[in-house]
């Protein structure tokens, strides 16, 4: 079992598990046009569509199923983005998902908080592969994935449903035997 005040630490980011508190910092994120895009949800019409969200993620928490982390930034202590990472069907399979504030892409807030959600998967959760995707014109997610080392492994086709069209994917892998150290902890930034 995982505990709901775990937190995972990077140089400059703390994952922690997500609350009704974030409703106001994810309302804002899906408010920048073509935001929710590239993501498997749309915009929600009311803030208050995300409390019931963040109680479906708790509950997906203590299941074991799903663990979604908002990403706090320890210099503002204040939101940046969420990751998740998620069961799959098959046994010792896991698979993540970001999306980073737009207030705060290019900073790499992404690669650093995927660097410790995968450790966290291959430690803590036993993964065997850790899977990504992203609909294929997603550029910035495309550059996060590949920094992390992941492999390609395809192009889908119907990677995913959206307001009932066929989203084309990339799809990637890392698996343990190829992650055979951990990422290294990111050098804290100069001041």
């Amino acid at each position: 079992m995982v505990p709901l005040d775990l937190i995972l630490e990077t140089a400059r980011c703390a994952l922690r598990v997500v609350s009704e508190e974030d409703v106001p910092f994810v309302w804002s994120a899906t408010r920048f046009p073509g935001f929710n895009d590239g993501l498997r949800w749309n915009p929600p019409a009311d803030p208050r569509e995300l409390v019931d969200a963040c109680r479906t993620n708790l509950q997906a928490w203590k299941a074991g199923r799903v663990f979604t982390f908002t990403i706090v930034s320890k210099e503002t202590r204040h939101p940046v983005g969420r990751i998740a990472i998620r069961a799959e069907s098959e046994e010792e399979a896991w698979t993540i998902g970001f999306w980073i504030h737009p207030d705060h892409w290019g900073k790499g807030f992404a690669v650093e908080a995927a660097r410790a959600t995968i450790e966290f998967g291959f430690s803590r959760l036993r993964a065997v592969v850790i899977r990504a995707a992203h609909a294929t014109w997603n550029v910035r997610s495309k550059r996060v994935i590949e920094k992390l080392g992941m492999g390609f492994i395809r192009e889908n086709p119907c990677g995913f449903k959206k307001n009932g069209k066929a989203m084309p994917e990339f799809e990637y892998a890392l698996t343990k035997d190829g992650y055979t150290n951990p990422l290294p902890r990111l050098a804290r930034p100069q001041r």
